[in-house]
């Protein structure tokens, strides 16, 4: 799921929901490119200069831009994934303060750049409308989170591609759940030469923290090694809020794997 640089180019009609216009600008049509790769950092330039309400932009790094300082602050990053993420800034129940997930869009390796104000206007549209709404909060009890990962294991199997085999979902306790997903045939080899047997989304809930926590790794096993299997670092961990909405939940991981 990860690639070496941030680069890359994007199809709209796969993500924002409209096809490419047919009335390609001039500076698109002169472009001797057989792709034109999709700029982040021309996108994080041009979201950057805009404000959410009374917060100023301002960069992190070249992929992360923050809107406002502490808790209610907004931030849109990218992550090795090519998965562009909106956070807002909360406290957990200890006080601590954690960017929770609020929306995940994907970019498209297979489209074409040189619309990035366009991409960057919607995306702004939706940080607005996150900044705006009330911010979500933490609970020292969480009764549904085992029909959460019922849910989204059904999201899974619906979205996954077709070298997924849906394995079921394992409890491990009430505040902890496994989501499992083999590899058809003998597993995928990775770039590492590692072999890819199974991918795994962990759910819990932590009842000090009062926080949802979602990660997604894969298990692999070295080429040649027979059964040596080992669990590889996380390609995805994401906190979420008891009170968020559960589809708002589901769409980070199901948008994730339907772009594995």
């Amino acid at each position: 799921m990860s690639i070496s640089k941030f680069k890359t180019w994007l199809e709209f009609k796969d993500i924002f929901g409209f096809e490419n216009s047919p009335n390609t600008p001039d500076s698109a049509k002169q472009d001797e490119m057989p792709v034109k790769r999709f700029s982040i950092e021309k996108f994080f330039r041009y979201i950057e200069k805009h404000d959410l309400g009374v917060k100023e932009g301002r960069d992190k790094f070249l992929n992360e831009i923050h809107w406002g300082k502490g808790p209610g602050a907004v931030r849109c990053w990218c992550g090795t994934g090519l998965n562009l993420m909106i956070d807002k800034l909360g406290n957990d129940l200890t006080g601590k303060e954690v960017w929770y997930t609020k929306r995940i869009f994907q970019i498209n390796q297979a489209g074409f750049g040189g619309y990035e104000e366009v991409v960057a206007n919607e995306v702004l549209d939706e940080l607005d409308r996150i900044d705006k709404i009330p911010p979500d909060s933490p609970k020292k009890d969480y009764k549904e989170l085992e029909s959460l990962a019922s849910q989204m294991a059904n999201s899974l199997r619906k979205v996954a591609r077709d070298i997924f085999i849906f394995e079921g979902v394992k409890k491990m306790s009430d505040n902890h759940y496994i989501i499992r997903l083999s590899v058809r045939g003998h597993g995928v080899e990775a770039q590492d030469q590692k072999r890819v047997e199974e991918n795994q989304t962990v759910l819990s809930f932590d009842k000090n923290t009062g926080m949802i926590r979602l990660m997604n790794y894969n298990i692999e096993s070295g080429v040649g090694r027979g059964h040596d299997w080992g669990i590889m670092a996380n390609d995805t961990d994401l906190y979420f809020c008891p009170t968020q909405p559960r589809a708002e939940i589901i769409e980070t991981i199901a948008n994730t794997m339907h772009w594995y």
